[in-house]
């Protein structure tokens, strides 16, 4: 998404704050620094003036409750883009951008206990009263910003109020989670949205155009690739391994109830019944088979270790990865035997993974 950079005066790299300073920084800010007009007034033409100029801002955390109220109430008609992938490519992704080597990938694997406000969906920081070691980001524990909750993606996209939420759509919204099923909370927001997987925009000729079409603008630069890359002098994470076997399959659960909310309701019910939804792969959704095909690999370890038991939806090791001394059908993968999870924030890791 740095290709919108070059129509819109903005910051390339996440940058999470509330609506007031967004809009101070995308209206007064950025706008008044060449570091971020140069190419606007290059590709918007030397006539233009900064009232034609487009604006935004970069931030997932946008679709997190603590956002979304906000944004919806007092920027109604501001148009939302929003990129998913696989779960297990984003939980990689954001390990490698921002995560910490030094933690066990497992330390956040329990949600954050503090209870969600109903009337807001918004999960408070801290709750002394009944969890007084827990310090809440969002959904994950001990302050993180990366943990198994984070990889529900398809929580924040239902947030948004795009579909009916009917009660047999909850059943494939993390129905067991404290947030999610009959508690996840409707925000009912009116912005307009473009929904993509990250794949489309290397993949897909005319995902670029779609993007136009929704932004209502005649061409987007995008004839080189850029990136908006996070720090790369860390250590970086592979997933496929074996010792990731059991995080990779409890990733997999939210992965599987992604693809089906998606091809079930998401997608359905606003191709065709709703003109503030987009999805890439043709503007006002005159073809969606490439978005479709992505959603339906959502359902499939990309290690191609695992396998979807039908009997429960538990993912277990493929038949001819089991150890030659398991007697019994499947092969559930577990927590190794050198990583303990603590059961407070603040408690020791004796292991990693």
């Amino acid at each position: 998404m740095a290709n919108l950079q070059r129509i819109a005066p903005m910051r390339i790299i996440d940058f999470c704050v509330g609506v007031t300073q967004t809009l101070r920084n995308s209206y007064i800010e950025w706008p008044s620094n060449p570091t971020y007009t140069k190419e606007v007034r290059m590709n918007m033409g030397g006539n233009s003036t900064t009232n034609n100029w487009l604006r935004g801002s970069k931030c997932p955390r946008f679709l997190n409750q603590n956002f979304l109220l906000g944004f919806g109430a007092l920027l109604p008609k501001t148009k939302l883009i929003i990129g998913i992938r696989h779960p297990i490519d984003w939980y990689t992704s954001f390990w490698n951008m921002a995560g910490n080597s030094t933690k066990s990938l497992l330390e956040n694997i329990k949600i954050c206990p503090c209870p969600v406000n109903p009337q807001t969906g918004i999960r408070p920081k801290k709750c002394p009263d009944s969890y007084p070691n827990e310090v809440c980001s969002g959904e994950c524990r001990c302050g993180s910003t990366l943990c198994l909750h984070r990889s529900r993606l398809h929580l924040p996209l239902a947030r948004l109020g795009k579909t009916t939420l009917s009660k047999e759509e909850r059943q494939w919204l993390a129905p067991t989670d404290d947030d999610g099923g009959m508690n996840l909370f409707n925000a009912n927001i009116t912005n307009p949205i473009f929904l993509y997987d990250m794949k489309q925009m290397k993949s897909d000729v005319g995902f670029w155009n779609d993007i136009a079409s929704f932004l209502g603008v005649s061409h987007i630069p995008n004839e080189e690739y850029r990136g908006s890359h996070g720090l790369r002098d860390r250590e970086q994470l592979n997933m496929c391994g074996s010792v990731h076997d059991y995080l990779r399959s409890l990733i997999m659960k939210y992965s599987y109830e992604l693809s089906m909310w998606l091809q079930l309701y998401f997608i359905p019910q606003t191709v065709s019944n709703r003109n503030d939804v987009t999805i890439a792969g043709g503007f006002n959704n005159t073809n969606t088979n490439s978005f479709m095909n992505i959603v339906e690999s959502y359902k499939y370890d990309p290690c191609e270790r695992l396998i979807r038991r039908d009997s429960d939806g538990i993912y277990v090791l493929k038949k001819e990865l089991r150890s030659s001394d398991n007697k019994g059908d499947d092969e559930e993968v577990s927590v190794g035997m050198d990583t303990t999870i603590p059961k407070q924030c603040g408690a020791k890791t004796e292991g990693r993974i």
